[in-house]
């Protein structure tokens, strides 16, 4: 996985999704340093010009850095780099704030996890390793958005998204480590 997305490090939206899910395989594995690297390229490059799917592929590698940094003890840094985010509308989250409510993303964090969670235990690992990391970063960009105060509208349960976003990790952690990549 990671010579096949060093290959292709440039700033359209499937490269940095690639760059994100690379991040928090290493993330996964402990190696904290490397994944901020690697997240950092991706969402610092990303220029907003209209085109909303690189945008949010940034917002999304952002989150991920953001959570590192706030996990670390650097609030900080994790709120400044988002506020890029949020100044330009990376998703529906500036566009659509009625419809963008805490009850639609429970609908919609619980609609991810049905969608991803039967490829978990795929026996072809990048399949499995693709669903799992899609699955982390849609927990953290949501749980990374809440510290921002998004949605507008109802609370999330931040420790609720923090507990499954530690058991992603951990099942992510588990089939990396069975596999030896």
């Amino acid at each position: 996985m990671k010579t096949k997305t060093t290959r292709i490090f440039d700033f359209r939206y499937r490269s940095v999704f690639s760059q994100r899910d690379l991040a928090i395989c290493l993330i996964a594995l402990g190696r904290n340093g490397e994944a901020l690297r690697v997240l950092d390229y991706a969402h610092q490059h990303v220029k907003f010009r209209g085109k909303y799917d690189v945008w949010y592929a940034g917002a999304s590698a952002c989150c991920v850095a953001a959570n590192v940094r706030r996990s670390e003890g650097d609030d900080q840094r994790a709120k400044l780099d988002l506020q890029r985010f949020v100044d330009e509308p990376s998703h529906a989250l500036m566009d659509q704030p009625e419809i963008w409510t805490a009850a639609f993303v429970r609908r919609h964090i619980a609609g991810e996890r049905k969608r991803f969670g039967p490829r978990f235990d795929s026996p072809d690992l990048s399949v499995a390793v693709e669903a799992m990391t899609w699955w982390v970063a849609t927990l953290l960009f949501f749980r990374e958005m809440a510290v921002l105060g998004f949605p507008r509208k109802g609370k999330l349960n931040v420790a609720r998204l923090d507990f499954s976003i530690g058991k992603a990790m951990t099942l992510l952690r588990s089939r990396l480590q069975s596999e030896a990549i």
